[in-house]
């Protein structure tokens, strides 16, 4: 199906796939077409004919020759519901990518810490695909096991799951703790994206280990 432009800025697309993480989590998998993005950059989607749409964080890499996203079904949730009731062949409406939380060509030298809550991941997933050989370390956090995202995606070595509500991550506890608990790269960028709280959290923690505002960057999900 030929991407087609419709309302203002809105741009339809056919579904490829709809494919489920866990119970709580999607993935929305639909034409790229000639679209490009940089990684860490969002859509703003909903289905035809409904004015409600909402932003995601792309979640596939530049190389795909698709756009992927990953979902959160949120209880009576009215986009993330009919998004999930989507099938294959269905139409999706897609703004141009957009946003500025992106990883600078002058960083990708350096030790790079992304800190992601729940679906926070995403832009992650999208950064670390599209730079294979990027230095990183990333930590996620979650309530359980079963609430990760695609955990195999990383090199296990570069991976660090915190599991707040059991004890299968690789660290019981809250990504806060976590820091409070290990040593803190002074010389390493910091991307943080996910809960609002978390993210005003690990900004304070960073702080007092003296880490500069400047290598501080954040995306704030809900």
């Amino acid at each position: 199906m030929a991407e087609a432009r419709t309302n203002g800025n809105n741009i339809s697309h056919s579904i490829l796939s709809v494919r489920t993480i866990n119970d709580k989590v999607f993935a929305l998998r639909f034409e790229k077409g000639s679209h490009s993005f940089i990684p860490g950059q969002y859509l703003q989607i909903g289905v035809p004919g409904d004015a409600k749409k909402r932003a995601f964080s792309i979640y596939s890499a530049v190389t795909d020759t698709f756009f992927e996203l990953v979902i959160k079904m949120v209880e009576g949730g009215e986009v993330s519901g009919p998004l999930h009731e989507l099938k294959p062949g269905d139409a999706i409406e897609m703004e141009a990518p957009a946003g500025r939380f992106t990883l600078d060509d002058q960083l990708k030298h350096k030790h790079i810490i992304f800190i992601a809550s729940g679906t926070g991941i995403s832009p992650f997933h999208s950064i670390i695909k599209s730079n294979p050989k990027l230095n990183y370390t990333l930590i996620h956090g979650v309530r359980t096991k079963a609430d990760l995202i695609e955990p195999e995606a990383y090199a296990p070595e570069k991976l660090i799951t915190c599991t707040s509500r059991d004890t299968t991550g690789q660290f019981h506890g809250r990504i806060t703790r976590y820091l409070t608990t290990h040593p803190i790269d002074k010389n390493a960028e910091y991307f943080l994206c996910g809960n609002g709280t978390m993210i005003e959290e690990v900004k304070e923690i960073l702080a007092q280990n003296q880490i500069a505002a400047q290598q501080i960057h954040t995306e704030v999900f809900y």
